[in-house]
Order: C-alpha cells, then structure tokens, then sequence
C-alpha cells in the first residue's frame, strides 16, 4: 500500500474555507512552503553560542547536532 499525501493550498481547509486560523484542520501544511508551520528551536547550554540566530533548517539536522554535543556516534546516512 502507497503513502497517501494531501496537500492543501495555504491557508485554506479541505473543504476550500479561509479560515483556518480560527477553526479545526489548521495543522499540515508544508513548512517550507508556508512558513507559518515552521517549528521553533531554542538550544542554550555550554557548546551553544548565545545569541545566535541560524537560517530555517530541518529537523532532521538536529539529531547530528544532539549527538556531536553529547559525543554520541551516528550513522551518517
């Protein structure tokens, strides 16, 4: 069986309503088309330089990031 992927115009629900901020449905939109989903990363600690502002990543990027701090070895695939 196939993955099944629906994808919505920003900022509207399936049933073609605008309002998506006020109702139900107002999560799944592609964050890097609509950059209102994007998540949010905070780190601070000894290895984190403060005040640093990084350009949008992925997720994915994190786990390298949590494993080189705390010296873990991981599959680079």
């Amino acid at each position: 069986m196939r993955d099944t992927i629906f994808a919505k115009e920003a900022g509207k629900d399936f049933e073609g309503s605008k309002n998506w901020r006020q109702g139900r449905r107002a999560h799944g939109y592609d964050p890097a088309e609509v950059t209102d989903m994007r998540g949010i990363f905070y780190a601070q600690g000894p290895n984190i330089k403060a005040g640093i502002v990084l350009a949008p990543f992925q997720n994915i990027n994190v786990y390298p990031l949590v494993a080189k701090i705390f010296r873990i070895a991981f599959a680079q695939d």
